[in-house]
């Protein structure tokens, strides 16, 4: 499962956050990306407590059985060790983290599931890629405005495998592709809500579409 999902990611780049959706809501908005292209999806543990874990966990595995033929599914910030197994447990293909977690990449490999912490420094992003992390998240990528720091993280660890990941949209790619960063995880510049909410798949398929256009050149 694990190399599986890593060829998906390493073959399409790019990972749509799923963010604010109604199950239902997300399921059609999940078609419309897919038609646009999208193989890789996300949703992520919002908020503390049973309720918000039920309602990731209830996202989570609607996505899976609805579209896991065809689409690699995340969970996103994943913490705990605790997080981890029940993120696997309703079908998640990887994780994402807004830290690095010794425990939870430890739990990520012995369930064999792609683990994606997020991290700053280079001291941070180092940690990750020893400890296993299959790619580390670059959070945030762009720092006052500009990529001038993602530049020199690139440029000093070219043997991990860096993901964009923090307020990303469609102009920041070619950048952040000239530096040598070639991953991202995209939010409501893509997967967006409020288009969801007016019905309109057609512009989000359009605009999936046009990520995908952009990372295929």
């Amino acid at each position: 499962m694990k190399s599986e999902t890593l060829k998906i990611l390493n073959q399409h780049k790019l990972i749509v956050r799923m963010d604010g959706f109604s199950p239902d809501l997300m399921l059609y908005t999940a078609e419309a990306l897919i038609k646009g292209g999208i193989k890789a999806m996300e949703v992520r543990f919002e908020g503390e407590g049973e309720a918000q874990e039920r309602q990731c966990l209830i996202k989570l595995s609607g996505l899976k059985k609805c579209f896991g033929k065809d689409l690699a599914v995340g969970c996103g910030n994943v913490r705990t060790d605790r997080y981890v197994k029940l993120a696997v447990g309703a079908g998640a293909d990887f994780i994402t983290a807004p830290n690095v977690s010794k425990e939870v990449l430890e739990r990520a490999a012995a369930l064999n599931t792609v683990a994606i912490p997020g991290a700053f420094t280079a001291t941070e992003i180092e940690s990750a890629h020893r400890n296993g992390a299959d790619m580390v998240a670059l959070l945030p990528t762009k720092f006052c405005d500009n990529y001038n720091y993602a530049h020199e993280v690139a440029k000093a660890l070219p043997h991990v495998s860096l993901v964009a990941a923090g307020d990303i949209g469609y102009n920041d790619i070619t950048p952040l592709l000239n530096i040598g960063i070639e991953h991202y995880i995209v939010g409501g510049s893509l997967a967006g809500l409020q288009l969801a909410k007016k019905q309109e798949y057609t512009i989000i398929t359009n605009e999936a579409k046009r990520y995908v256009d952009l990372l295929s050149k």
